[in-house]
Formats: structure tokens, sequence, C-alpha cells
């Protein structure tokens, strides 16, 4: 019993000292939960202190190992060790949680540099959703369902953590900001930052701080499953902590201004308005809602992480690329009227890596996302060039950052929509009583529809008669050096026999533009393949003068892609880019997207099946795979070919050509236009090659 007494003033002593903002909290609890908050702040205290003091990696590792094997075990010789093992023995602690803490500490001991935002909640859920787990036992929580909320407050207040300490974890070799974040920087570039990752330092740490306070919001949800007094010394808690965010945000993110804290009438304000305030509220004294699954989409595997086993929705989307989302995003706009939506997508975050152009009609959709717009085209080799006006229908370019940002703002209104970034489909999809079942690391999902966006081609079904291979940068110059009023369709440039090289030039400004390297050949061509094409033209187009890279992005675009010829399943639609969403001549494609989009979100909302792209037109069909058969057979005669398309056919037919919604009339202007014995002699072939 001495013993015991002497641990537990030890522990107080500990949370006194070093835990100033759990301490103040403490004394919101009732005796017997304050002590064993206090035993628990020691322990994992003392968990921080081997690894942190420890002379080496090696010996700190060796340290951690020994609790590790305690936990197994349920006995030590270690008093600090030991009287933890007395406190989860008490409270049924399942050990499974502290050793999760103890492998979050043990990634530490290397040089961290967090990869994503979707590894970094992995890390917070290790060092901090494990302690609001536990904490859930100290303070005598019986209902499961209160550990997801417990888990969010820990990863909360990890975030914070994180963002505070910017500067001191990168003095220890550690990089918590994501790489997807702030770049792939080494620690030491945080030390002493240029003013580019000072920038970026800040809008990560801005992202972060927001990312907590939607972890927060979910933690308070939580707070009726807590014994009443302890409600109170959680809110607080959280709130303190919440506030060093604040003072984060008030430095403007400036990591290197000094470390933020709460002082000392800031936190009598925040826990008088929370206890004397905070009992009235509705969310304070029962659960108002239920957990936020998307919180937890990348805690798959870690215990008691409140993930579902198997969840229904009404259309399950495959792939959040531009197809996916821009469904998801008219849905959205249904209110509560939208039916019950997963999107499930494998990347973890979005970068702003492609830019999509249209010619704007009467009917376009998302315009105002619209980067610019130019009235003028030209399409030029070597001392040809025709400038083309577009005033009627104008061309437009939408960076993906921008249509990312709406898309997610827009979901995230729609509580029946659900994103799950980082996620991966480990079956194929199967069909089970009309009910398709999705097999993820995580759990099973289950609809009556499925929308795949997904690649899905292979073998002959992925040869399309030629391929549109791109790579090119955004660049700032410092001198003027492009029209901002003219966007450059194709200027044609030599490149390897058997392609057809030109390039493709979006000012934006005087000094800025998009400046890419397009290639049309019968195989695809890798940025890497691209690059001293794109490096030359760049030489040339800046002229010796110093520029800057914004971006960069680079695809390829399938153009021609045999017929599916696999029987068409109502509730299991293809759409995207291998499947009709792009023009097989041109490749665009963003609007013929919105277009399916807007059509899909209206039949569903009909309560009709989903519909994939319609095809185009059978003239269109036959017109587009007779010109690429021409290309791919006589690629030296494209600048031609394009040159006599924008000097000989007037603006309305041909643009209406390009877009898709040509007429009869349209089409024929078109092939008046174009070169009649190289069209014969490859129509009377008949081949697709």
């Amino acid at each position: 019993m001495k013993a015991e007494h002497a641990a537990l003033a030890q522990a107080k002593q500990t949370l006194a000292a070093k835990g100033k903002t759990f301490n103040w909290a403490r004394r919101l609890l009732n005796p017997t939960h304050g002590n064993r908050a206090a035993r628990l702040y020691a322990f994992c205290r003392y968990l921080d202190d081997l690894a942190d003091e420890a002379a080496s990696p090696t010996e700190a590792h060796t340290r951690l190992q020994a609790v590790d094997t305690a936990l197994q075990s349920g006995g030590s010789t270690d008093p600090k060790v030991a009287d933890a093992l007395l406190l989860f023995r008490e409270c049924g602690i399942d050990a499974a949680i502290p050793r999760e803490l103890i492998k979050g500490l043990l990634d530490d001991l290397s040089a961290v540099r967090i990869r994503d935002e979707a590894e970094l909640l992995r890390y917070c859920y290790r060092v901090a959703g494990t302690v609001g787990l536990m904490m859930c036992d100290v303070l005598d929580v019986k209902n499961p369902s209160a550990s997801a909320f417990a888990i969010d407050l820990g990863i909360a207040m990890q975030l914070t953590n994180i963002c505070r300490d910017v500067y001191e974890d990168a003095q220890l070799g550690r990089r918590y900001l994501p790489a997807s974040l702030v770049g792939d920087l080494d620690a030491a570039a945080l030390l002493t930052a240029s003013p580019s990752t000072q920038a970026s330092t800040q809008k990560a740490v801005r992202h972060l701080l927001q990312l907590a306070d939607r972890y927060y919001a979910s933690g308070e949800q939580g707070l009726p499953y807590l014994p009443l007094r302890a409600r109170h010394g959680i809110r607080v808690a959280g709130r303190l902590y919440r506030a060093i965010g604040g003072q984060i945000q008030a430095q403007d993110c400036n990591v290197w201004a000094g470390r933020a804290r709460v002082g000392l009438s800031q936190k009598i304000a925040l826990t008088l308005s929370s206890v004397i305030f905070g009992g009235f509220s509705p969310s304070f004294l029962r659960v108002s809602s239920s957990h936020n699954a998307s919180l937890h989409r990348d805690l798959r595997s870690l215990p008691r992480n409140g993930a579902p086993k198997e969840s229904d929705y009404d259309v399950i989307i495959l792939g959040a690329g531009c197809s996916g989302l821009s469904f998801a995003l008219r849905l959205a706009t249904l209110g509560a009227a939208c039916p019950k939506i997963l999107l499930i997508e494998q990347r973890s975050s979005y970068l702003n890596d492609r830019t999509w152009c249209y010619w704007s009609q009467p009917g376009a959709s998302l315009t105002h996302l619209a980067r610019h717009t130019w009235n003028t085209v030209t399409v030029a080799h070597n001392q040809q060039r025709v400038i083309y006006p577009v005033d009627a229908t104008p061309y437009q370019a939408v960076a993906s950052d921008a249509f990312y940002t709406a898309a997610f703002a827009a979901l995230a209104k729609n509580p029946n929509i659900e994103l799950r970034l980082s996620t991966s489909v480990s079956e194929e999809a199967t069909d089970c009583d009309g009910r398709w079942k999705v097999q993820t690391p995580r759990e099973t999902v289950q609809s009556r529809q499925i929308i795949d966006t997904r690649p899905w081609r292979k073998g002959p079904l992925a040869q399309p008669l030629l391929a549109q291979s791109f790579s090119g940068v955004e660049i700032t110059s410092e001198a003027e050096l492009f029209t901002p009023d003219n966007a450059t369709l194709m200027e044609f440039i030599d490149g390897p026999a058997g392609q057809l090289t030109f390039l493709y030039i979006l000012p934006y400004s005087t000094r800025q533009a998009l400046v890419e390297v397009t290639v049309f050949s019968p195989h695809a061509q890798s940025a890497q393949d691209l690059a001293p094409l794109l490096e030359a033209q760049l030489k040339r187009l800046t002229r010796g003068h110093a520029y800057q890279v914004n971006h960069r992005e680079s695809y390829v675009i399938p153009m021609g892609l045999p017929d599916d010829v696999t029987p068409p399943t109502p509730s299991y639609v293809r759409v995207g880019l291998e499947s009709g969403g792009v023009r097989a001549a041109t490749g665009y494609g963003f609007q013929r997207i919105q277009q399916w989009a807007t059509q899909a979100a209206d039949q569903l909302l009909r309560g009709l099946p989903i519909q994939p792209h319609a095809p185009d037109p059978w003239m269109i069909r036959w017109m587009d795979s007779l010109f690429l058969r021409v290309l791919r057979a006589a690629p030296e005669e494209g600048p031609d070919i394009f040159l006599r398309l924008f000097s000989r056919v007037p603006s309305g037919p041909l643009l209406r050509f390009l877009s898709g919604r040509a007429r009869f009339t349209d089409c024929l202007k078109v092939a008046r236009a174009l070169p009649a014995k190289l069209f014969l002699r490859q129509l009377i072939k008949g081949d697709r090659i």
C-alpha cells in the first residue's frame, strides 16, 4: 500500500511538472478518476522519456521493447511499469492498446519523414488515439461506441502538438508534416527554411489545424458517453489544446515565431465558459449523432477503431477522379434528397497535376471554375500560322486543384456522401442477390449500383489507335514572353519519326503559362521519354530568361479504343477515360464527363438505372476512326491536315465538331477541308491497323 501511495504521489508530481494542461483539467475529475488519469499520464510520459532520453536509438529501442515484453507477460520489476500494470488490471485496459502506443514511439527512433495524411493519422492514433482509448477505461466508460470519439480527441490533440512543435521536432530529425503537403523535405530544411519552404510549411500547418478541428468536433460529440463530472474535465482538456491551435493561427502559423502557449487568464476563461455554459449544450447531455466513419478510413486494422464490419449504400463509386467526383458533385447538390453514396479512392491526397480544357458552349458546366479564357487560338507549322477566332465558344481551362477544392467543399456539406481515401478494393465486386459486395481492407460494403471509373482494359482491349502522350510545366518567367489572350493549340515541332509532335501553350499572363509537349503515336510515352523535347522547347521559348516551375503535369489519353463487347450489366456501369469519357479523335473529356454526371444524377433521383456514356453518333465514330487511322499511317501529314481544318472550316461548324455537337452539315464541311486522296487511300485499306 505504501508503494502504491508513493507511485501515485510521483505520478501527480510528473503530471504537474510536465503536463500542465492535463493537470489543470484533472482537477475537474472525481478523485478516483483524477488519480487514475495521473497514473496513466505518468506511464505515457515515462515511455516518451525512455525514447527521448536514451543515449542512442538502439538503447531506446531496447528499453521500449522491455516494456512491451512486460505488457505481454503482465509483470515487471520496473516500479513505473509495475504501477501501470496494476492500473491496467484495475481498469480493464487491454494490453494491445499501450502496445500500439509503443509501436508509435518505436517509429520515432528512425528519421521521421511522414509521406501523407493517412500515415500521419495512423501515427497520431498510435501515440495519442490509444491514450483516448485508455482514458475511456480509466473513466469507467462501458459503451463501446465511445471508443471512436475518444480516438478522435486524441488524434486532434496530437495534430495540435505536431503543428506547435514543427521546429523542435526538426531539431530531433523528425518531420511530421506530410510530404504530400510540403514535399519530401529533410527535417534540417525546416531549421533554416527558404521563403518557399516557409510558405509551404505555414500552409501545411494551417491545413493540419483545420483537420484537427474536425477531430476535435467529433471528440466532443462523444462526451455524453462519459460520467457527468468527467465530461467537464475532458471537454476542458480538449478546448485548452484546441486553443493552442488558435494561438498558432494567430501567429499566421509561423512555427519559427516561438512555441504557442495558452496563458493562465485564457485557461481560466475557457474553463469557466466550458463548465458554466457547456452543460446546457445538447451535445453535452446526449449523443446527437453517430460517429463519422470517414474519419477512421485510414485506421483500418488498428484496435477498437470503431469501424463497422459491413455497410450499405445506394451507390458505390469506385475511383474518385474527374468522373467519380463530378458525379458526386452533382449528387451533393440534391441535399437531403441525395441517396447514400460511397466513393472509394486509392490515393491519399490530391495534387494540382492536371489541366482540363474545353470549348465553352451554352450549357457547359463548372465554367465558374475556369482559370482563364481565350478568344483566339493558334495552329502553326514552320512559317504557316492560323490565328482562329473562337469568341462564340471560347477556349477555357480548369486547373485540377480548383475542381478538387470545389468538389470536396460540396461533398463535405452533404452527410449522405462519404469519401474514403487511401482505400483499395481487395477483390472484384460480386453480385449477391441484387446487391453488389465490395471488399476493402477495412470492411465489406455493398450497394445496389456500382459506378466504376477506374482503368480496366487489358490486352487487345487496351490498344488504342493512337496514344496522346503529353508532359508539361507551368512556369513563371522573369520576362514578358506570352500573349495571354491567345492559346496555342498546336505548334508542330520536329520529333522522332513515326509520330506527330507539337507544342501546346496556355498563357495565363505575359509571364505565366502552361507549356506542354504533346505526341500522337502508336505507343504511350512517359514524362521521362518527353523530357528532352520539353527542355529544348522551354529553352527556345524563354530565350535565356530565368523562370521558375510552379507545377508539372503529364498523362496519356487513349484515342480510339476498341469497342467493349462485354454484355452490359445495368447495375454495374463503367465510365471515364477508358469507357467513352473522352472524344476519340480529340481527347477532350471534361465537359463530356459533366454531361454524363448531370444525366446520371437525374436518372438516380428518378429511380432509374444509371446509364454509361452515350456513344457518339455513327458518323462521328466513323470519321474519328478514319481520322486516327490516317494520322497513324501518315503522321508527317498531320500539320497539313490541322492547318487545313483551321484555315478552311468556319469556327461554328469546326468547334461543334470538336466538342461533339456536330450536325450533318458540319461533318460535310470538315470532310471537304481534308486532303481527299490521303483519306480515300486509308478508307480503301479499311483496316483498323
